[in-house]
C-alpha cells in the first residue's frame, strides 16, 4: 500500500449560484453578485437578495482592491491535499467599491506579518483552462 499522502487538488463546484463569480475569475476578474431591485451587494453569492429578497441578481466586476478586514495564519491542513501548504494566511479583505468582505490566500507575507487595514489588490492563479482561484497580495503602490 502507498504510503504517499499527496493527492490531485479538489477544484471548486460550480454551480447555478455561483457560475458567475467562476467565470469572472476565469477571465482574472473579482465579481461580486449583486441586487438588480435594491442594488444590495453580497458575497458569497446567495440566491436571492440579502436585503430585498429578490431573485434578479446580477455579477458586479469590481477594481479588485481592498483593505484587510481581519486574517489569520493557518498551521494545520484539515485536508492532505494541502498539507504542503501550511503555514498560510488567510486574509478578509473589505473591498474599496464594494461593500462586502471577501476571504482569500494572502501571499508574499510572512506568517503573522498581516496587518489589518493593509492595502491589498487581487490577483488569480490558473489551476486549469476553466478554473482560476483568487488570491490577494499587497498593493505595491499603497507600500
Amino acid at each position: 500500500m502507498p504510503t504517499d499522502t499527496k493527492r490531485t487538488r479538489p477544484l471548486p463546484i460550480w454551480d447555478r449560484d455561483t457560475a458567475g463569480f467562476w467565470e469572472a475569475a476565469r477571465r482574472h476578474v473579482l465579481a461580486v453578485q449583486t441586487c438588480r431591485r435594491c442594488g444590495a451587494a453580497s458575497f458569497p453569492p446567495w440566491p436571492s437578495c440579502r436585503k430585498c429578497s429578490s431573485l434578479d441578481m446580477a455579477w458586479t466586476p469590481s477594481a479588485g482592491r481592498g483593505t484587510i478586514f481581519t486574517w489569520t495564519t493557518v498551521y494545520r491542513s484539515t485536508r492532505p491535499e494541502f498539507a504542503d501548504d501550511v503555514p498560510y494566511t488567510l486574509a478578509v479583505v473589505e473591498l474599496s467599491d464594494l461593500p462586502v468582505l471577501v476571504p482569500a490566500r494572502l501571499r508574499g507575507v510572512a506568517p503573522l506579518a498581516a496587518k489589518i487595514g493593509t492595502s491589498v489588490e487581487a490577483r488569480f492563479e490558473d489551476l486549469t483552462p476553466e478554473v482560476s482561484l483568487l488570491y490577494w497580495v499587497v498593493d505595491d503602490a499603497q507600500s
